[in-house]
C-alpha cells in the first residue's frame, strides 16, 4: 500500500459521501497519475464495505480483526485456488490485506474520525491560530487548517489548504510537518508561508517562503521535486518544477499587512503581486511589446482595487479593459 495520510483520509471521506468537491477532484488526479492507484483505492473500497464493524470499534481489536481478515480471506477465490498456489498467494493476500487494514486503520480512518483533531476555516477574515504546541498560525481569508488537539511525541503534523503564514516552536525531536494537496513543508523552528494551489492546473502556483530559520520543501507527487530553503529564499512549484529564488520583497505578506511596496519592479511582477493580494485575474493584454519591461516604483496601501488601477494607468501610459472577467492593461 502507498496511500498516503491525506489520500486516505479523503478516500474515507468519499466511502462516507462527506468528501467536498475539490476533495474529490483531488482523488480522482491521484487515482488517474499512476495504474495501481485506482487497484489500491479499489482493495481499500472493499475492505470498508466487508470490514465496517471492525474498523469502527474506538479500540482496534487485533484478534478480532484478523478473525474478520481470515474470513474475507478463505472466502475468497484465492482460497480455491490448487493447494500449491493457495499458500503462497493466501500468505500474500493475507500481508497484503493486513496492511491495507493496518494503514486504513492508523491514518485514514482514524483521520477520518478524529475526534482529536480541530478544524478552522478563515471565512470572513484572516484568523489567527494557536496551536497546542504554541506555534501561530495566521490563516489567509478562504483558507482551512486542521491539526490535532494533541500532537504525537515525534512529530507536528498540520494540513493545510489555501495560504498561511506560520512562526512555529523550536521543538527538538518533534519537527513540525505542513502537508498540502501539492506540497510537503518541514521544518525545526522558523516562520514562513505557505501558499497552496486550489487545483491542479498548469496556471497553479504553490509557494514557500521562509523569513527565518530552515525549511525542506517536497513536491508530495514527485519527489525528486526538493528543496531546502534557508531565510530569504522562497520555492514555487508551478508546471510540476520547484524553482528556487530568492525573495525580492515583503509583498508575499501583503494579505498580512495590507501593503504592496514596489521598488524598480517590472511591470509583470508588479501585476502579479496585485492579482494575487486582491484575488483578481489581472495582466498585460497580449501583443504588448516591451511594456513587461516598465518598472514601477509605488506603495498602495490598504487602498481599494479601482484606486490601485488607476495609478497604474498613470504610472505605465496604459489603459485597462475588463475582458471575459479579467483586468488587461494594454497601450493607448
Amino acid at each position: 500500500m502507498h496511500v498516503n495520510e491525506h489520500i486516505a483520509a479523503i478516500i474515507g471521506k468519499k466511502l462516507e459521501g462527506q468528501a467536498s468537491a475539490e476533495e474529490l477532484a483531488q482523488l480522482a488526479s491521484w487515482l488517474t497519475t499512476d495504474a495501481g492507484n485506482a487497484l489500491e483505492y479499489d482493495q481499500l473500497a472493499r475492505i470498508w464495505a466487508e470490514s465496517p464493524r471492525v474498523l469502527a470499534r474506538p479500540a482496534f481489536d487485533t484478534a478480532a480483526a484478523w478473525a474478520r481478515i481470515d474470513g474475507l480471506i478463505s472466502g475468497s477465490s484465492i482460497a480455491r485456488r490448487p493447494a500449491p498456489v493457495k499458500s503462497i498467494a493466501l500468505s500474500f493476500r493475507r500481508a497484503a490485506v493486513a496492511a491495507a487494514v493496518i494503514a486504513v486503520a492508523a491514518t485514514g480512518w482514524w483521520w477520518l474520525s478524529r475526534p482529536h483533531w480541530e478544524r478552522l476555516e478563515a471565512t470572513k477574515a484572516n484568523k489567527s491560530v494557536q496551536l497546542p504546541d504554541g506555534s501561530v498560525v495566521l490563516l489567509r481569508k478562504g483558507s482551512q487548517i486542521e491539526y490535532p488537539r494533541v500532537f504525537a511525541n515525534n512529530e507536528r503534523t498540520v494540513h493545510l489548504t489555501g495560504e498561511a503564514f506560520f512562526n512555529v516552536q523550536h521543538q527538538a525531536g518533534q519537527p513540525f510537518r505542513i502537508t498540502s494537496p501539492h506540497l510537503d513543508v518541514e521544518v525545526l523552528g522558523t516562520s514562513f508561508l505557505v501558499r497552496s494551489a486550489n487545483d491542479a492546473s498548469n496556471d497553479a502556483i504553490d509557494e514557500v517562503v521562509v523569513s527565518t530559520g530552515k525549511v525542506s520543501v517536497t513536491d508530495r507527487n514527485n519527489s525528486a521535486n526538493h528543496a531546502i530553503l534557508m531565510a530569504g529564499q522562497k520555492a514555487v512549484l508551478q508546471e510540476k518544477r520547484l524553482q528556487e529564488t530568492p525573495v525580492a520583497d515583503s509583498n508575499y505578506m501583503a494579505w498580512k499587512t495590507g501593503i504592496l511596496e514596489f521598488k524598480g519592479a517590472t511591470l509583470e511582477k508588479a501585476l502579479a503581486d496585485i492579482a494575487h493580494y486582491y484575488e483578481v485575474p489581472l495582466s498585460l493584454a497580449p501583443g504588448q511589446g516591451t511594456a513587461a519591461t516598465i518598472r514601477i516604483n509605488a506603495r498602495f496601501e490598504n487602498q481599494p482595487f479601482e484606486r490601485v488601477l488607476e495609478e497604474l494607468g498613470l504610472l505605465t501610459g496604459l489603459e485597462v479593459k475588463k475582458e471575459s472577467g479579467k483586468y488587461l492593461l494594454f497601450q493607448k
